[in-house]
């Protein structure tokens, strides 16, 4: 299961944005130990809400409690495409097409469409550089826990900025190392050509 911080759930517009209880659940389906029901709402802490994404918790179940469902998981959703394609038309010099004003979800610029779909109002007149930080931080919204944040930030090259957070949580170890995974040895031994990734 995943889990949000607290400041996440503060990110979401609370009085427009429909995302956020969409994607950070306050409840979790479960089975209730006191009455045996395995389909139970069990509220969840501030510092617990978990992912409510792609979730059947309409589903009826029956007999044993095994973590697996039939929940088809997306690969790529149409507003992922947007906001590739808002990204792209910022980096190329594009901003103003990136945030035209959206009517509707079916009209308009990418990135508009997105939040118009969420409830949000246009975003317009951003600099370039405003631009793509108000796109990073709509992917982070719109795509949460969907398994492109961190691909995101390889990306953005960005990944030294949340060292010091891991750091604040214990995890000491964490440097910019972290960002690419070790070579396996096999593959070294099998191949000339490669390298290993700094600091392994």
């Amino acid at each position: 299961r995943q889990f949000a911080i607290p400041t996440y759930y503060y990110e979401f517009d609370a009085t427009k944005d429909i995302r956020r209880d969409v994607t950070l659940s306050q409840y979790n389906v479960e089975k209730d130990a006191a009455t045996s029901s395995v389909n139970t709402k069990m509220p969840q802490t501030s510092i617990k809400l978990a992912n409510g994404k792609f979730r059947k918790s309409w589903t009826s179940f029956s007999g044993t409690v095994t973590g697996t469902y039939g929940v088809n998981w997306p690969i790529i959703r149409y507003a992922d495409v947007l906001l590739m394609y808002a990204e792209a038309l910022n980096e190329a010099g594009r901003t103003a097409d990136a945030q035209a004003p959206a009517t509707d979800r079916n009209t308009g610029g990418p990135l508009n469409r997105v939040r118009k779909r969420a409830g949000l109002d246009n975003v317009t007149g951003l600099s370039q550089s405003a631009l793509r930080a108000r796109i990073r931080k709509e992917r982070r919204l719109e795509l949460a826990f969907e398994g492109s944040q961190w691909f995101d930030i390889l990306r953005y090259d960005n990944g030294a900025y949340f060292v010091p957070y891991l750091h604040a949580i214990g995890k000491t170890n964490a440097t910019t190392k972290h960002m690419l995974l070790p070579i396996p040895q096999k593959e070294i031994d099998g191949n000339k050509n490669l390298v290993q990734n700094p600091g392994y």
